[in-house]
């Protein structure tokens, strides 16, 4: 078992790169129970807020500097998986590097 601790941000950039993940169904399974560990729920997300930028970009904002901190467990072979999806990933922009190397050093940490 592996657990990583994610503040608002990484929670945020974790759940969207898991969520737009494709693939063979034992790897989608496997995403799925991270993407469960890891996603704001209903009344999580009715806290943040949404701001508009327009072109189909929005920014979001967490109520406090503390909402959204969570400490993740995750089965060893799903952090496994995750840690392969992320360093195979070819379209990480700048703006991604603090969440993702956040989470990859976690999953590194605790190989």
């Amino acid at each position: 078992m592996k657990a990583i601790n994610v503040r608002f941000a990484e929670r945020f950039g974790l759940a969207n790169f898991v969520g737009q993940t494709s693939g063979t169904l034992a790897k989608l399974s496997a995403m799925q129970r991270i993407y469960d560990a890891v996603r704001f729920n209903e009344s999580e997300m009715a806290q943040v807020k949404v701001t508009d930028l327009g072109n189909g970009l929005s920014n979001v904002a967490p109520p406090s500097d503390s909402f959204g901190e969570k400490t993740i467990e995750l089965e060893d072979g799903d952090a496994q998986m995750l840690l392969q999806e992320i360093e195979g990933y070819q379209r990480f922009t700048m703006s991604d590097m603090k969440w993702v190397n956040s989470v990859k050093d976690q999953l590194i940490l605790r190989k």
